[in-house]
């Protein structure tokens, strides 16, 4: 038994979380270690008197995980394999389980021929052609309960890490939030976290000088907490910025490297069937589906759940944070666009171009919304928006 687990025990844990921590403590297989022990963190309880045990469980966690990428690494080779290189502009992923109608709408997206209704063990491309940008959509095998536990679902899952956004595809025919919460779970298993903000710490490792910490006005903790935690961490020199409200949980987090933050959507399907009506509302009133900035019903059988369908590729492309930028020759012809990042500036155009656009710049002419009126001139400081058109003039 781990006794140092006891030390910072809390006396409220329920009779759920000590059966989970006596399986975490009876695991012998390092799969069957890291599912107990995220079953365990589940159940104890946020507050001030567990902070230090969740954190010394999400070490572990950390540490276990990374054991188990190792041991991935070196069996590299064997059993199925997914790999698909990204095209386009940016790349998404439609998960589900299995019938859930994935392929249905990877067909409607896309000019992609997927057969309907048959199981898929590969993944399956197609392209979004939405006003010049090109999106691509792949449609990822189906995930099931402990699929992390499995080659073929963690290589599933392991796709799903690469994706610029995930559209989690629910099928309205059955239980909307099982299917969620499923889909969920996997995610968190194997590190995955959807429409979650990163904690508000930054670490980066120096050669000497210890740990500093800047901006621990916003710790809960004692410096002290934060620094054991790195030294266990095997981090003895370190600037730590914290920018926001933290807890010490909340570095652990920040230091696992296999936590990736990614953005979703949801899509569902077979909204012309009877009871899809309920079962869509019941997910959308739901607090776990909050999280999610886009719920869409569909259907490809029918008129009003095809509209819904066509109304897509806008949406998923403004669920991508990108946007158009189109610039003009000295024809004043506007070419095909550049796809960039919400938020980027003329200087970031200029320097994406080529380097005299920036170094000798003069001023820039901008039509579209991000001026007020067309063919304003900007300066390096402009910010960008969708569809503008930009032509740089320079020295």
């Amino acid at each position: 038994m781990n006794t140092s687990l006891l030390v910072e025990m809390p006396i409220n844990l329920s009779h759920e979380a000590m059966q989970a921590k006596e399986k975490y403590e009876n695991a012998e297989t390092l799969p069957e270690k890291i599912r107990t022990l995220q079953e365990y963190l589940s159940l104890i309880p946020d507050h001030k008197g567990t902070e230090k045990l969740r954190a010394q469980l999400r070490t572990k966690l950390s540490k276990l995980k990374a054991e188990s990428e190792e041991a991935r690494l070196r069996r590299k080779g064997t059993g199925v394999q997914f790999h698909l290189k990204k095209e386009g502009d940016a790349q998404v992923v439609l998960v589900g389980l299995a019938s859930s109608g994935k392929s249905s709408m990877l067909a409607a997206l896309t000019s992609a021929k997927p057969e309907i209704g048959v199981p898929t063990s590969v993944l399956t491309p197609g392209m979004i052609d939405y006003e010049g940008v090109q999106i691509q959509a792949v449609e990822v095998p189906a995930i099931f309960k402990d699929a992390n536990q499995s080659v073929m679902g963690r290589q599933a899952l392991g796709a799903v890490r690469n994706a610029d956004l995930i559209i989690l595809i629910i099928d309205l025919m059955r239980d909307p939030l099982r299917q969620l919460k499923l889909i969920l779970n996997e995610f968190e298993s194997t590190g995955i976290k959807l429409n979650k903000i990163p904690p508000p710490v930054e670490i980066k490792k120096t050669g000497s000088g210890g740990i500093q910490i800047i901006g621990d006005i916003h710790l809960e903790n004692e410096r002290q907490d934060v620094v054991q935690l790195l030294f266990e961490h095997g981090i003895h020199n370190a600037v730590v910025t914290i920018s926001g409200k933290i807890k010490l949980e909340d570095i652990a987090e920040a230091l696992d490297r296999s936590i990736i933050y990614l953005n979703g959507i949801i899509i569902c399907t077979k909204g012309d069937v009877k009871g899809s009506a309920e079962n869509f509302d019941r997910l959308q009133n739901s607090s776990i589906a909050k999280r999610f900035p886009l719920i869409v019903p569909t259907s490809v059988l029918n008129e009003e759940g095809m509209k819904n369908v066509k109304t897509l590729p806008p949406r998923i492309f403004h669920s991508l944070g990108l946007i158009r930028v189109y610039t003009k020759d000295e024809k004043g012809v506007a070419r095909r666009p550049m796809v960039l990042r919400r938020g980027v500036t003329v200087q970031d155009l200029t320097k994406m171009l080529h380097k005299d656009f920036f170094q000798h710049f003069k001023h820039a002419k901008v039509w579209g919304t991000s001026v007020k009126h067309s063919g304003a001139q900007v300066g390096l400081t402009h910010t960008l928006e969708d569809a503008d058109v930009i032509q740089v003039y320079i020295k």
